[in-house]
């Protein structure tokens, strides 16, 4: 097995001392030029939906549910030009609680745990950047893996659906983020990039049904960064509005990320790549993307998962696709445009066509279970009363790959909306 080797990941930390350096505040003193930026968004959703009660089950019915999907809040500190530190803390699904309580009509009076909500609040983001010149500046801390489009568009008024891309986030982490250091900036006519350093993925995580999606896993209080990974990111566009092309490719080792090192003695290299288009306007939306994903020695992955214990034994899902592949494609149209009349407040009508298969080849004796590929159409209606705010409605028809599964039909309505100080 290869031995981790964290110097690159070091070094790269080290280069931030220089920057330090070149700070015009004086030590102890305190630069009158600091300001303080909010940004908040979030969204909330009811879904009528066919619900299997497990993975074996074909004949669903159907529920009904509401989710507070997420609030958010960014506060942003720029220091001075240059210096700038930015957080997000997000409660998702309402957040999380329980409380103590005393039982006095038990025998001997007790004290009870009770859960009082459901969800997770946790810190999705802490970056320090220093932005110096076009070309190159650098960020630090937990930072975005930019890959994918969710990585650059996830809020709300951002995108059309009731929830972040169905296909991407099927196998991605959702606003995919690690600990690293990175590089972004302009060049040419046009195009920018971002470069990173990030920790790598834990292997442990990967599932049959989402690949390598909870490889991100942070339950624990502290990841391991023994393996490294790398993401690069082109885009060309105009800059006075959100029209780009481009594309991205991740590469990183996930083998010795795992807690259990000694049950996987090879690599596990996951190579990602996209390419990308989103062309919006006053009329007309287009988004467009196509990602593929490569797993290095998937049979072995598969069966050293299979051996763990625990809450981190997969069970029936410990086999992994050696490729997997989403890609969706989207067009809206502004309704106003086209009878001001009827339509009071910007309304776009969108309609996509999303597909995943997180087992697309396997490798060995695996099987390819089709029970987790799924093609999606998506039709709906974003109303916009101010630029800030969004509801939404959707009807979705999914069909799996696997033929005893019917269609299943999802009614969505959701409200969303993003705000920040700047704007």
């Amino acid at each position: 097995m290869k031995k981790a080797n964290a110097l690159p990941f070091l070094l790269s930390l080290l280069m931030l001392s220089p920057i330090a350096a070149r700070s015009e505040t004086p030590k102890g003193d305190r630069d009158s030029s600091v300001e303080t930026e909010w940004t908040i968004y979030g969204a909330l959703n009811v879904r009528q939906f066919d619900y299997f009660k497990n993975a074996q089950d074909t004949s669903p019915r159907r529920r009904l549910e509401t989710d507070l999907e997420r609030l958010v809040f960014e506060p942003e500190i720029e220091f001075n030009e240059n210096w700038k530190l930015e957080a997000e803390l997000e409660f998702e699904h309402g957040g999380t609680g329980s409380t103590l309580e005393f039982d006095g009509f038990e025998e001997f009076g007790e004290f009870e745990t009770e859960t009082e909500q459901g969800g997770a609040v946790k810190v999705d983001k802490l970056e320090l950047s220093y932005d110096r010149a076009a070309a190159a500046n650098y960020r630090f801390g937990f930072i975005t893996v930019p890959v994918g489009v969710i990585s650059q568009r996830h809020h709300p008024t951002e995108y059309f659906t009731t929830t972040r891309n169905r296909s991407e986030a099927k196998i991605l982490p959702s606003t995919w983020r690690a600990m690293g250091f990175g590089i972004h900036g302009a060049f040419g006519d046009g195009f920018d990039y971002q470069a990173v350093v990030v920790q790598g993925l834990n292997s442990e995580f990967f599932r049959k049904y989402n690949w390598i999606k909870n490889g991100a896993n942070r339950a624990f209080e502290t990841t391991y960064a023994d393996d490294l990974a790398y993401a690069l990111r082109v885009d060309y566009g105009a800059k006075e509005t959100y029209r780009k092309i481009g594309a991205s490719v991740y590469y990183g080792n996930s083998s010795q990320n795992r807690h259990k090192t000694d049950k996987l003695t090879s690599d596990a290299g996951v190579l990602i790549w996209d390419v990308h288009a989103i062309w919006e306007s006053e009329t007309w939306t287009f988004r467009a993307l196509y990602l593929y994903g490569y797993l290095q020695n998937s049979e072995d992955i598969s069966a050293a998962n299979a051996t763990l214990g625990g809450a981190a034994n997969p069970g029936a899902f410990a086999a992994l696709g050696k490729e997997a592949e989403a890609s969706f494609a989207e067009v809206g149209y502004n309704l106003q445009s086209l009878a001001p009349a009827f339509f009071s407040v910007r309304t776009d009508g969108f309609i996509r066509y999303d597909s995943v298969d997180p087992m697309k080849v396997t490798a060995g004796a695996i099987y390819s279970d089709p029970r987790f590929k799924e093609t999606a159409w998506t039709a709906g209606l974003n109303f916009k009363p101010r630029p800030e705010l969004v509801a939404k409605i959707q009807y979705s028809q999914i069909k799996s790959g696997l033929a005893a599964i019917p269609t299943q039909t999802e009614i969505t309505a959701g409200l969303g909306f993003y705000y920040s100080t700047e704007n």
